[in-house]
């Protein structure tokens, strides 16, 4: 990728990916890790408790984004993220989804699929950020491999894999009582 890509679209890609990590954190609360302790039907709350609790947080970084999106690069002092910030909130539902999806494979034992998962998610981002740097190589590229490699990997994860229907509010409240420190 260096071939193809500047120091600072490999810099502006180290920016985003620690914004993306870090907002990754947040949204989960890192009750994602809870799953792996969890019994099973447990599992399925923690998963949708990771899902509720990821929504306000995309929606005010995206909130954010439209305020301030042009700001905040110049704030990084990495302006090449000018046009790409704002696939942030996108690449964070998926980042949340690929997380929350990894910990319930987890839970179940099945780590071929996580590791098959994580080695098609390599190659796309690698396969789209290299076509992309061919002809262009600018940071757009590199975002948009993650967005490749995280949308192919996150349809590998899902096949098969459906979530229990929504639980209702005292499962929920039981669940947070009991998993409140977990964050922490």
């Amino acid at each position: 990728l260096s071939r193809f890509y500047s120091p600072e679209s490999i810099g502006a890609l180290a920016v985003f990916s620690a914004l993306l990590g870090i907002t990754a954190i947040v949204a989960t609360f890192r009750f994602d890790l809870a799953l792996i302790q969890a019994s099973g039907d447990e599992a399925d709350v923690l998963s949708w408790l990771v899902l509720i609790s990821a929504l306000p947080i995309v929606l005010f970084l995206s909130v954010g984004l439209l305020c301030w999106g042009s700001i905040i690069p110049e704030w990084l002092n990495t302006p090449s993220l000018d046009q790409v910030i704002y696939w942030l909130p996108v690449l964070l539902c998926l980042q949340v989804i690929w997380l929350l999806w990894v910990a319930r494979l987890n839970h179940q034992g099945l780590f071929k699929k996580i590791a098959s998962s994580r080695v098609i998610q390599v190659f796309f981002i690698l396969v789209v950020s290299l076509l992309y740097g061919v002809f262009s190589g600018e940071v757009t590229g590199l975002i948009l491999g993650l967005f490749a490699g995280m949308s192919v990997s996150l349809y590998f994860l899902l096949r098969g894999a459906p979530l229990s229907c929504c639980p209702s509010i005292p499962e929920l409240k039981s669940v947070i009582k009991k998993y409140i420190n977990f964050p922490t």
